[in-house]
């Protein structure tokens, strides 16, 4: 839905997957599968095995009668990198999984002093996974993507 949100879809959904415990946060000592939001950090400055969750184009889908909102879907896309193909592989499939499970799913995101509520409609995966090959330069993980469009709005009294 097209209304003040005070987080990215990105950002909802990562805090979820990791709340799940099927990443740990990037600034977590010691990070054994970090996930970033927006971007991969450098090669020489990551873990071995790490994924990133970004925001993209979204799908306008409309106009509600009463009020005159815009119904958007804001996209996400989710990039997994590993120094083990199975290990990439498993791990985005897995992703996969738990996304698509993802119905009317409550989220709150805590920003200090502010807990922000969300609820997930849906996520759809608008394309299967796909393997983008060897990441260039000298660690040469492989890469693996896979896309949604999100259904979300902030919970009412938030």
């Amino acid at each position: 839905q097209e209304e003040e949100v005070r987080h990215s879809a990105a950002r909802i959904i990562a805090t979820h997957l990791i709340d799940l415990e099927l990443f740990t946060a990037a600034t977590a000592v010691p990070s054994t599968f970090p996930l970033y939001v927006g971007f991969m950090p450098d090669q020489e400055d990551a873990t071995p095995d790490s994924a990133a969750l970004y925001d993209t184009e979204g799908v306008k889908d409309g106009r509600l009668m009463r009020g005159g909102s815009n119904i958007v879907h804001p996209g996400i896309q989710l990039r997994v990198r590993s120094t083990v193909h199975d290990t990439g592989w498993s791990k985005i499939h897995e992703i996969e999984e738990e996304i698509a499970s993802m119905l009317r799913t409550e989220i709150t995101v805590w920003d200090d002093p502010l807990l922000t509520k969300y609820r997930v409609q849906n996520c759809s995966l608008t394309s299967p996974v796909i393997f983008l090959g060897l990441e260039e330069g000298p660690i040469r993980r492989y890469l693996f993507t896979a896309n949604w469009l999100v259904t979300i709005s902030q919970s009412e009294g938030d």
